[in-house]
């Protein structure tokens, strides 16, 4: 599945190398793709850039469109996820965070009137404790599964930058938080304490734009400019591709 910046969806088949192109013409509401996700269902959601969320029934192939019409916050949407229960969180440019319970079809806000540090959200992520990861432009907060409560990280905390681009939880327990400009911060779970990685480290490129674990346990860095970089957690070794 590869999301374009005004070319619409692509959808690449590798046993029959057939590529499928999904745009305006197609029914999309808009041709910037900024998140996908593929829920437990096997629908597509595809967050748009000013189309607000298109839902791809795998089995009817109907396209469904949630935008402000619907009850989101705003159509610009920047980020998702499927929460244990099943509810679709969706991060947004400028309208904060929206659930979406899928059985009662209720929609949810949650902006800085709510205690989001900020209303831009540009990732997410699910903890294994349960726990909602927000990270806005702003600093990262953490929703309580249980108490609703939000607890913030920012450079008043150690962060090297607000501005979080991504987020991902180590198969350790660690938080490694993707920064845009100030490369990437590891929160250690037990003592609590941040670990920086930038340029001055070896980084290619301070903005961090993914991250990802691979089945060795290797951290894969991506970059804005600046490739890839991966990080051998047990030498310390980092090679850049």
């Amino acid at each position: 599945l590869i999301g374009t910046d005004g070319g619409g969806l692509n959808i690449l088949d590798y046993n029959n190398q057939f590529l499928q192109h999904y745009t305006k013409a197609q029914g999309l509401s808009n041709n910037y793709v900024s998140s996908l996700l593929e829920n437990s269902e096997g629908n597509l959601l595809i967050g748009t850039y000013g189309g607000g969320l298109n839902i791809l029934d795998d089995k009817n192939q109907i396209l469904l469109i949630y935008s402000k019409a619907q009850g989101l916050s705003t159509n610009i949407v920047l980020s998702l996820l499927e929460s244990r229960e099943g509810s679709l969180v969706i991060g947004t440019y400028g309208g904060g965070l929206n659930i979406l319970d899928d059985q009662n079809q209720i929609l949810q806000h949650y902006s800085t009137a709510q205690g989001l540090s900020n209303n831009n959200v540009f990732s997410l992520l699910g903890s294994r404790e349960g726990n909602l990861l927000i990270g806005t432009s702003e600093g990262l907060n953490i929703l309580d599964n249980k108490s609703l409560s939000i607890k913030r990280y920012s450079t008043e905390q150690g962060l090297s930058n607000n501005h979080v681009n991504s987020l991902l939880e180590s198969r350790e327990g660690n938080l490694l938080i993707g920064t845009n400009g100030n490369g990437l911060n590891i929160l250690d779970d037990k003592s609590q304490s941040i670990k920086h990685y930038s340029t001055a480290q070896g980084l290619s490129n301070n903005i961090v734009l993914s991250l990802l674990e691979s089945r060795e346990g290797d951290l894969l860095i991506g970059t804005y400019g600046g490739g890839l970089n991966i990080l051998d957690y047990k030498n310390l070794i980092l090679q850049h591709y």
